[in-house]
Order: structure tokens, then C-alpha cells, then sequence
């Protein structure tokens, strides 16, 4: 068996065409004096806070690893999350078809049944999505009443609002009605599957998956250290770009990013290796649209924000891959 798919190399071709097309309308020469300009100290910054935001964001999934009673250790719980991040990261599907592979390095890895394990994985991640709707609320508010471009506030902070919103709404239905959501996808099967050991199977799974939402969901209380981890993570995230940025010489509002980010993050689900090319194409153009920035440095700040982040997740990832002894082709599709 192929170590990287057919698959996974045509998204990994699609990536490197969408940078290079990227870099090419903003300039080559330029995108390049812009990096080699950049001030060096900020640039280190970016990435040791890159890594500072995996540190934190794996600190959620241990918190809901003790929600659900598991005994694991905090470094066993962030070799877990770079593990999956790492798969979340090169999967063909963008980030948002990396979850199922995520639960399934934590069901190899953990004693947790892949359904639980999937279930804990998208509560993880709905509550990492959180500060996205909460920091960009505030900063859309705080922006429109004090002298921004109101109307370009308005649309950015309604595109981003309505995004993260849907997301609220699926929490609520996971976490507090339970057994609606997974009620209608049985409906659904029971429709286009014939056979009934099937539907018995899959009731099953949809089952284990409903129990273990209404654990999360009770005194969810429980979770304030989660969500705590969650937004700090998500400063520091917001953090990272912003020193890309003034490393290139840009003096920004920072409350302007907090918009940015909620619509940015939705092109990580574009079908190239963990949205990437399609992620540093929205960001820089939103950069160069909302904050008025060169394009050519706009993408460079782009660029060196995810190798801040995306590229050093990767990096960990493959190492924490390698302590568990897991390769990518044991859960490529």
C-alpha cells in the first residue's frame, strides 16, 4: 500500500498551483523582499507562538478527555491532538472531513469506542470554534461605533456572525437535545438502506455517539477551563498574524482580525491538503481588502503566519505520528 494517495498528491499539487498563482499576481519579487525584510525578532516570535497555540488548543481535548472520566496524561493528550491535527492537516477533504481520521487516532490510542471518540473530537472542535463568534461579535460592535468603515464592519461581522452562529445551533442540538440530530439521520438511512441489521448497527453507533453528547451536555459548567483554553488558544492564534504583520511594517487596528478570521477559516474546507492555498488566497485578499494593506505584503504576512502555525502543526504532528507508531495510510480512505 502507497504510503500518499493518488488522492492526496493531486491536493497537494492543487495547493502548491493556488500559492503559486497567489504569489505570482502579488508579485514574486515583491512577496520576496517583503520576507526578506521582515524583522527578524517578530518572525521568532510567530513561531514560538505558533506552537504555543497548538500547546493550548490540546489543553480543550484534555479537558473534555476528563469530562469524559478518562485517565490520560496532559503530553499524551497533546501528542494525540498533533497526531490528529497532523491528519486534520493533509487530508484530501480539507479540515472539514479530518475529524473522522482524528477519532480514529483517538480510539487506536485510547480506551474510547471510535463513535465516542468522534463525538469528543467535534465538541472539541465546536468549542474551539467559540471565541470565533464571541472575540468577533465584540470586535464587530466595538469597530461599527467607533469611526471604521461601518458599512464594511456590517458585512465582514455578519458573514463572520452567521458562519459561527450555524455552529452554535448544532452545539445546542448535540450537546442539549439530544438524540434529535442523530434521530434524523436514522430517518434518512432507514430510507436508503434496505437491510435491517444495518439500521440495528448504525442505531447502534448513533447511540454510543447520543451518550456520549448528553455527557459533555450535563453541568457543562464543567467545561469553563476548556472554553477558557479555547479563547486564549484563539488570541494567541490572533496574535501570531498580527506580529506577521507588524514584522512587514504594518500598523493595524488588531480588532480588525478578530473579523477576519471566523470567514477566513471557512476556506480551510476547500478540498486541497488541510485548505491550504485556498486559506493564504481569502486571508491575504481580506488583509489587502478590510485593512487596505500591498497585496504583495498581505500575502506575505499570510505565508508566515501558517508556517507559524499550519506548517509547525504538521512538523509536531509527524513526530507525535511517529511515537504512536501510526502512518497516513492507515487511515486515508
Amino acid at each position: 500500500m502507497a504510503l500518499i494517495s493518488r488522492d492526496q498528491i493531486l491536493a497537494f499539487l492543487g495547493s502548491i498551483l493556488i500559492l503559486g498563482l497567489t504569489v505570482y499576481f502579488a508579485d514574486f519579487s515583491k512577496v520576496l523582499k517583503a520576507l526578506a525584510q521582515a524583522e527578524r525578532t517578530y518572525v521568532y516570535m510567530t513561531l514560538f507562538l505558533g506552537v504555543m497555540v497548538l500547546l493550548f488548543r490540546s489543553r480543550v481535548w484534555f479537558e473534555f478527555f476528563r469530562k469524559l472520566e478518562l485517565e490520560i496524561s496532559s503530553l499524551k493528550s497533546f501528542n494525540l491532538f498533533s497526531a490528529g491535527e497532523f491528519l486534520n492537516n493533509v487530508t484530501t477533504l480539507g479540515q472539514a472531513g479530518g475529524q473522522p481520521f482524528m477519532a480514529y487516532v483517538i480510539s487506536n490510542n485510547v480506551d474510547l469506542e471510535y463513535e465516542k471518540s468522534l463525538a469528543t473530537v467535534i465538541s472539541a472542535d465546536f468549542m474551539t470554534a467559540m471565541p470565533l463568534l464571541s472575540f468577533g461579535t465584540l470586535s464587530t460592535i466595538f469597530l461599527f461605533f467607533n469611526g471604521a468603515s461601518r458599512q464594511l464592519v456590517a458585512r465582514a461581522g455578519f458573514a463572520s456572525v452567521t458562519a459561527i452562529s450555524i455552529a452554535s445551533f448544532l452545539v445546542y442540538f448535540l450537546w442539549f437535545k439530544n438524540g434529535y440530530i442523530e434521530s434524523k439521520i436514522l430517518r434518512l438511512s432507514e430510507r436508503v438502506i434496505r437491510k435491517d441489521y444495518l439500521i440495528t448497527k448504525l442505531e447502534a453507533k448513533l447511540n454510543r455517539v447520543e451518550e456520549t453528547f448528553e455527557t459533555i451536555g450535563q453541568n457543562v459548567t464543567d467545561l469553563k477551563l476548556a472554553a477558557f483554553y479555547a479563547h486564549f488558544s484563539f488570541a494567541l492564534d490572533v496574535l501570531v498574524l498580527y506580529l506577521a504583520l507588524t514584522s512587514l511594517g504594518a500598523s493595524i487596528n488588531p480588532l480588525y482580525l478578530f473579523i477576519i478570521f471566523p470567514i477566513a477559516n471557512l476556506s480551510k474546507s476547500f478540498p486541497t491538503s488541510g485548505g491550504s492555498g485556498a486559506y493564504e488566497l481569502v486571508l491575504a485578499s481580506m488583509l489587502s481588502a478590510i485593512l487596505g494593506l500591498e497585496f504583495s505584503s498581505a500575502v506575505g504576512a499570510a505565508l508566515m503566519y501558517r508556517i507559524a502555525t499550519y506548517w509547525q502543526a504538521i512538523l509536531i504532528g509527524a513526530v507525535s505520528m511517529s511515537r504512536f507508531g501510526l502512518s497516513i495510510s492507515e487511515y486515508r480512505s
